[in-house]
């Protein structure tokens, strides 16, 4: 999903934002739009919630790319129908990654459908019309109250007014899991965090330590060549942190430059896989290849765990990402690999094509 590779980021925004869309004054939003009946038909369930035609497309055209590189004619020659099923493949692999959000909410004993929850999509969808500020500083463009833009909008990357709502359900959903587990600790209903597990953690393989350079596609008449040319640069001086922390710090756009990002193994899902098995494969100093990701490219280096910093301000962010990984992260991955095993498809499914699956509403 657009959001998943900074699932915990966003978590933390949304936490922060959810005060103010709540209290926001005027109308709830707009109706949602119901696509066709054939749209809305179960195609497959998944932990016995039905998953839609449209929901599926949506994630299949997000697979597409992977096997066409752009040549739209594999889809009607030779291997076409392998290439359609492995599409689809991945496509029901994340539905369950997102419907595992909902069920771990169920767990927590927060309702994934509760008046609070609808509110807040609502509000999104709102200011995804409307435009406007987020919080009084985040604009967002908007389609000047312009409804049908907004669909038209959606329309061109394969999605619906219901698959879009379903998306802010998600992140309202997550938001709230980390607003439960790692701000309120569940309201006591988990152990106590000791250094001792946050030194485990740390020193452990679901932990790792990298810095990065970023060269956004939008930046660059040609963000590849930039992208190679920064590479060349950051290898030629491959394992001298301070020369590297140099290089990226005009590519650096959070946090701070020098002294790298603390990483959970769980805190992704398909969306991002390349860029968290960089991260988890480097050693200390070692610079990745260029990862292409929709946006720009990533280039990243090793750096070596610091013990200091599970004492003063730090030990905060070392303690989230551990509550983030240890009860939100790992458990939606699990609960995510449960669910891939309980798939019930219907007969429609079988039937599925790429020219089917191209059809406008």
């Amino acid at each position: 999903m657009k959001h998943c590779f900074w699932r915990s980021l966003a978590a933390l925004f949304l936490s922060l934002v959810l005060l103010f869309l709540l209290c926001s004054c005027g109308s709830d939003g707009y109706r949602e739009v119901k696509s066709k009946s054939a749209w809305r038909k179960t195609i497959l369930t998944v932990g016995g919630e039905d998953v839609s035609f449209e929901l599926l497309r949506f994630y299949f055209f997000r697979h597409t790319a992977e096997a066409d590189n752009g040549d739209t004619s594999v889809w009607t020659g030779d291997g076409a129908k392998a290439l359609t099923e492995q599409a689809l493949k991945s496509a029901v692999r994340d539905i369950c990654d997102l419907y595992a959000v909902f069920a771990l909410c169920r767990d927590w004993n927060i309702d994934p459908r509760s008046d609070s929850i609808d509110a807040v999509v609502n509000q999104y969808v709102k200011i995804d019309v409307d435009g406007g500020a987020l919080d009084g500083s985040t604009s967002v463009g908007g389609f000047g109250g312009d409804y049908d833009a907004y669909r038209r909008s959606l329309s061109e990357i394969h999605s619906t007014d219901t698959v879009n709502r379903l998306h802010y359900r998600y992140l309202a959903c997550l938001s709230s899991l980390y607003s439960y587990i790692v701000q309120n600790g569940a309201e006591g209903k988990i152990p106590a965090v000791e250094e001792a597990d946050l030194r485990s953690f740390l020193e452990g393989d679901d932990c790792a330590h990298a810095n990065y350079a970023y060269i956004g596609k939008s930046s660059y008449p040609d963000a590849r060549a930039a992208a190679e040319e920064l590479y060349g640069k950051m290898k030629a001086v491959e394992g001298d942190l301070n020369a590297l922390a140099s290089l990226v710090k005009g590519y650096h756009f959070t946090g701070n430059p020098y002294s790298g990002e603390y990483y959970g193994r769980y805190a992704t899902d398909a969306t991002d896989k390349a860029r968290y098995n960089t991260i988890f494969s480097l050693s200390v100093g070692e610079v990745s290849l260029p990862v292409e990701t929709d946006d720009g490219y990533y280039i990243y280096y090793g750096m070596a765990k610091d013990a200091s910093v599970l004492t003063g301000e730090s030990a905060d962010n070392i303690r989230s990402l551990y509550l983030e990984e240890s009860y939100i992260y790992k458990p939606l991955a699990e609960r995510a690999e449960k669910l891939a095993t309980e798939v019930v498809y219907k007969p429609d499914y079988a039937k599925l094509t790429y020219a089917k699956l191209s059809e406008e509403p």
